[in-house]
């Protein structure tokens, strides 16, 4: 049994480790404890390639003298390897290494070809209703364009003031709710892309500064309400908000009929509120993401059964 001494590699200071000669050693422990580094340190001093240095620790790095890595007692060995994925990645699986095609002598035997078949049969169905049914790929989708849009919660689950969802609905659903004063621009508001009329007119704002005349038809504001009203625009909307509003109104609108009816209350609650969200409102919506969350891995999990369950046939036969 060798007693092998490792200092000042990446993140382990100093480490001792038994290694037997000539045999298999198996060194387990919880992830980041330091195993991938102790190896990588013994099969740089076995090569002598200089990749040692690579594992000098950060903060010892641009330091003359102080801390190098080095490896002690294992002038006897002559090579190693270390089995870890990226070697089985790296020979198992790769056809042009050690053992061409591999894969093909060890694991696809006829039993391992019969038991992909069964599993193929058993997900046919499955994999067709993805494949048919357009339905099906839009509802995925409309599910993961709602789930972005809430953004990574805080710590306390809340939902970011700087997501998509609280910019649309946070202050309220001033689309639906047009303040008084802008009702002469309803028609536009409510129209399908309500985001770009509100860029539109609001650029033109900076041009009232030369004239009290509409900047795009010359129209004389001659009274000073005129002129408030135009600016309003500016002080009530965001174009950005707005677009998300009206994306996700879409969003929502397809995918109400397959949310219960509780839900499509609390949601239309939600995006048709005057005002900013409650505290329940906010607790909804929080919920809400998290079923979504849940609802898409499942989705997920049936798209990707097949080549998860071929995946898992191949790593068993390889363990």
């Amino acid at each position: 049994m060798l007693t092998i001494k490792i200092s000042n590699c990446n993140s382990v200071d100093e480490a001792t480790i038994g290694i037997a000669e000539g045999a298999l050693n198996i060194k387990y422990g919880p992830n980041g404890l330091g195993k991938s580094t102790l190896a990588k340190a013994i099969v740089s001093q076995i090569r002598g390639d200089g990749s040692l240095q690579n594992l000098v620790p950060f903060k010892n790095r641009g330091k003359t003298g102080v801390g190098a890595p080095t490896v002690e007692g294992i002038d006897n060995l002559k090579s190693a390897l270390v089995f870890d994925e990226e070697f089985v990645q790296q020979f198992a699986f790769q056809k042009d290494e050690v053992v061409k095609n591999s894969f093909e002598i060890f694991i696809r035997t006829p039993e391992y070809l019969a038991e992909i078949a069964e599993i193929d049969a058993l997900l046919a169905g499955i994999k067709k209703a993805f494949a048919d049914n357009a339905d099906i790929g839009q509802v995925v989708g409309d599910l993961k364009e709602l789930r972005e849009a809430f953004g990574k919660s805080s710590k306390t689950g809340a939902i970011p003031k700087s997501s998509k969802i609280h910019k649309a609905f946070g202050s309220g659903n001033k689309i639906a709710n047009i303040p008084d004063a802008l009702k002469p621009f309803e028609t536009f508001i409510k129209s399908q892309e309500p985001a770009k009329w509100i860029a539109w007119q609001i650029k033109g704002n900076e041009f009232l500064q030369l004239e009290d005349r509409c900047p795009y038809c010359s129209t004389a504001l001659t009274e000073t309400k005129q002129k408030e009203t135009v600016l309003a625009v500016e002080k009530e909307y965001d174009a950005n908000a707005v677009g998300h509003l009206n994306a996700l109104k879409g969003v929502i609108d397809r995918l109400g009929k397959y949310f219960s009816e509780k839900c499509r209350d609390n949601l239309d609650k939600v995006t048709k509120a005057k005002i900013e969200l409650t505290a329940q409102e906010n607790s909804f919506l929080t919920s809400l993401k998290a079923d979504i969350d849940g609802l898409i891995e499942k989705l997920e999990a049936l798209r990707t059964m097949s080549f998860f369950r071929c995946e898992t046939s191949r790593r068993s036969a390889i363990a």
